[in-house]
């Protein structure tokens, strides 16, 4: 399979609500709601200037003096609360309103743990892991759901209070923040780690003062684990997790087949992601840049030594859009190819799944201009056994094997009566126990049920 890693930079977020800040917006208005203080600070940020400066108060100065080192600290530690805080207002305003941009996120993820890629993410929201929580991510091995814990691959830890009884490793696709997040909690300075918390509430919640108390009661004198990009001396980057993020992602980029830019701007002044990338990319890796604008992107890789021909470029207002169009082409089209060297299951009857709870029989096998269509009938807790349903039977495993097999699709689409459809993205096997026991060919929507098309 393909090895594909996907690097999100703020562009990603902007693209599912202008009301998500790009960088040096954010500046302005965490800058705002700073308190008065004898810091200098810039009239405006242009270009990236705000990453610059942020990084240049979390680190000691030489041209400073003792004193002076101490205030810009403080100014740090403010602005790492107004950037939480901004960040967190924003998102929450994004989904609550729930735009349809929200929907090309949701898709995004699903073809992510479908393919079991590397997202490398330099954004302090948490809107990737949220899509993970709304959707239903299935792990057929474990016959689990996979929450953004398990993308997290649980670092950082949770606090012990805020975790679940043995918390379980379900499979899908790996999320590195390796700028933090704005729901990671430290000691400042704490340089073994062992501070770096992650507090989880029950997705994104308008605010409760009881969520407050708890996370205070839980991680007393914490701060929000928000990385300064070039402050390269500090704890931020000295401590084992960040170490082991990046390691991560370094690694993933130097096997990946394909490497996506999705809004990242790639910045010269980046100097750990510029350093990264020019030592683990390889000639044979290809890259595609996903940005309104990537004429500068593009050459900054081709300033590291990236020919020219092996980038790629998905631009215009929209391109984060198509980039999840394709992509969920693409992986619906890997799941033709996978059901196509699949045995059937003897016995099995096929259905659209979302994990266990919510199915819909496939009752109707057609192609259109090469792709396969499955008529389902309408959603539900649970469906009849075939001999007593009284209604169209659904169709045998058997059958769909053979089809995909005689049509060679290109895509998998599920059906529904209203005449709504969507595309199918994974398979697995459901067993259930209705009357009598029952096996399923379980095929998997990119879209959860809570945004299925009327």
């Amino acid at each position: 399979m393909t090895k594909r890693v996907f690097i999100l930079g703020a562009g990603f977020s902007v693209a599912f609500s202008s009301r998500m800040p790009i960088t040096d917006e954010l500046g302005e208005l965490a800058v705002a709601r700073l308190p008065t203080t004898t810091v200098r600070v810039p009239m405006t940020f242009v270009g990236g200037t705000f990453e610059e400066w942020l990084s240049r108060l979390a680190e000691d100065q030489p041209d400073l003096d003792e004193a002076e080192n101490f205030q810009q600290r403080a100014v740090f530690a403010q602005l790492s609360r107004a950037i939480g805080d901004v960040v967190e207002e924003r998102q929450r305003e994004v989904w609550w309103s729930t735009p349809p941009a929200i929907g090309i996120l949701l898709r995004f993820v699903a073809v992510m743990h479908a393919w079991r890629s590397t997202v490398v993410s330099f954004n302090y929201d948490t809107l990737v892991e949220q899509a993970v929580d709304e959707h239903c991510l299935w792990d057929w091995e474990a016959n689990r759901r996979a929450e953004h814990s398990d993308a997290l691959d649980h670092m950082p830890m949770r606090p012990a209070a805020n975790m679940r009884w043995a918390e379980s490793h379900e499979e899908t696709f790996r999320l590195l923040k390796l700028h933090g997040s704005l729901n990671w909690w430290w000691v400042p300075g704490d340089s073994t780690g062992g501070t770096i918390n992650r507090w989880v509430t029950t997705g994104i919640e308008r605010p409760e003062p009881k969520g407050l108390a708890e996370r205070e009661r839980e991680l007393p004198g914490r701060s929000r684990f928000i990385v300064p990009p070039n402050a390269l001396k500090s704890a931020f980057y000295a401590n084992p997790l960040t170490r082991e993020l990046w390691r991560r992602a370094a690694q993933a980029v130097e096997s990946a087949d394909e490497v996506y830019l999705v809004g990242y701007s790639l910045p010269r002044t980046d100097m750990v992601t510029v350093g990264m990338l020019r030592e683990r990319l390889t000639p044979e890796t290809r890259l595609v840049v996903v940005n309104p604008r990537p004429e500068d992107v593009c050459r900054q890789l081709e300033h590291l030594g990236v020919q020219a021909a092996s980038i790629e470029t998905i631009t215009g207002g929209d391109c984060v859009g198509l980039l999840v169009d394709r992509l969920e082409r693409a992986v619906s089209a890997d799941l033709a190819e996978e059901l196509a060297a699949t045995k059937p299951v003897d016995g099995a009857y096929v259905a659209v799944s979302w994990g266990t709870d919510v199915t819909a029989a496939v009752t109707d096998i057609t192609t259109e201009n090469g792709i396969l269509v499955l008529g389902c009938t309408l959603p539900g807790p649970s469906f009849d056994t075939p001999a007593n349903s009284g209604g169209p039977q659904p169709k045998a495993d058997l059958e769909l094997i053979a089809a995909v097999r005689a049509t060679k699709p290109s895509m998998v689409v599920a059906r529904f009566p209203n005449g709504r459809q969507v595309v199918l993205a994974q398979t697995g096997i459901l067993h259930e126990a209705s009357g009598r026991s029952l096996t399923w060919r379980a095929l998997n929507p990119s879209v959860p049920r809570s945004h299925l098309p009327d």
